[in-house]
């Protein structure tokens, strides 16, 4: 049996700059900072929120990632945190990933440069200049190559910047180096330094997390030395062309690099090929496509489009499969939603298993 790990989605919330002009920020998720979104997919073997880790993972996972956005449709990843902040932010990770995310926690600029300034600054090692566009022909350096000790301001500077020709793959090193230049403050038997800075922030963190948890959850990062922590990006390729680059993910690459890692993660229903659902929503209701997925993802379903149904007045919920293979999985479907008629598709499908049209007699959970 695979060992146990705990998974903390942390969404940074940084405002582009440096490089090349931004876009005008836009209130984002629970705080009105900055319109960037940089996600970090952390976790851990072994132990719990509050233990020591094992070898921990941390992941980058590019915002401009092409994927069904549960309940909305197919979008980059990051513009989940303007529909629906960190709750679908949370149901599109799972649902891109095959995994269970166990909590959550949000970091604008200003919570990392409070983190950067109660450690005392952190410091990073640049190879090559960061230049920044001056005018029409004309580039500056902003950062020198060299070891820098970089102060809560310039730390998010730092985050923040975007070299003229950079995609979003490129910030990911930057990013790494300051969590590295953090967790090299409190290494080793320091590292419950790194807690009490963490815990004693308190009811300003953005979790679902006690403050004690996180703390401890990064003191372990922390603690357990930079031989054993790594850094892996999502496997992604470029798709599209134009100033914004977009990725769509490698499936068969991430099956056998990182979700392999992350198997022990995976919902308690999930088969080795997630069933694909479609889900429609043929009652009006908005977001039931989003109520939904909330009950089908972490069983081990995969949401692989939503969107409109021919009209909205179906009163019953129609659940399709295409085949006699897919009726176990339609059954189980049933059984989630509390209510669902099963018919047999006589139109063969190629992105999806099965089909649900949301009608007028599901009503989601709460209400």
């Amino acid at each position: 049996m695979a060992a146990p790990i705990l998974v903390i989605i942390v969404v940074l919330l940084t405002q582009l700059g440096g490089g090349k002009p931004a876009a005008a920020p836009r209130p984002v998720g629970n705080a009105a900072e900055g319109g960037q979104v940089t996600y970090l997919l952390v976790g851990m073997r072994n132990g719990d929120v509050s233990g020591q880790a094992d070898h921990p993972l941390t992941v980058f996972i590019p915002t401009a990632t092409l994927t069904e956005i549960p309940g909305y449709g197919y979008d980059s990843a990051g513009k989940a945190m303007a529909l629906g902040r960190v709750p679908l932010t949370e149901i599109t990770m799972e649902n891109l990933l095959g995994i269970e995310i166990d909590h959550t926690m949000l970091v604008p600029d200003s919570m990392m440069s409070r983190l950067v300034d109660r450690a005392g600054g952190v410091s990073v090692t640049i190879k090559t200049p960061l230049m920044a566009q001056r005018g029409a022909n004309r580039l500056v350096p902003v950062f020198q190559p060299g070891t820098r000790r970089l102060n809560c301001a310039t730390a998010v500077r730092f985050l923040q910047y975007v070299g003229p020709d950079e995609d979003e793959l490129a910030r990911f090193d930057r990013a790494r180096a300051i969590w590295e230049g953090l967790f090299a403050r409190y290494a080793g038997t320091e590292a419950p330094g790194l807690a009490r800075i963490v815990a004693g922030f308190g009811s300003s963190l953005i979790t679902d997390a006690s403050p004690a948890d996180v703390g401890a959850f990064f003191a372990s990062f922390a603690g357990a030395g930079s031989d054993l922590r790594s850094y892996r990006s999502l496997p992604v390729s470029a798709v599209g062309s134009g100033e914004e680059t977009a990725f769509r993910m490698d499936q068969q690459r991430y099956d056998g690099d990182l979700g392999a890692l992350l198997a022990p993660s995976r919902p308690a229903g999930a088969t080795a090929t997630p069933v694909r659902v479609q889900i429609l929503n043929g009652n009006g209701e908005p977001e039931i496509g989003l109520q939904v997925a909330k009950l089908l993802v972490p069983a081990g379903f995969r949401i692989a489009d939503t969107g409109n149904a021919a009209n909205f007045g179906f009163r019953r919920t129609r659940i399709v499969a295409y085949s006699d293979a897919g009726l176990p999985a339609a059954r189980r479907i049933r059984a989630l939603l509390g209510v669902g008629s099963i018919e047999i598709g006589r139109t063969p499908q190629s992105i999806v298993d099965v089909t649900v049209v949301v009608g007028a007699d599901f009503v989601p959970a709460g209400q």
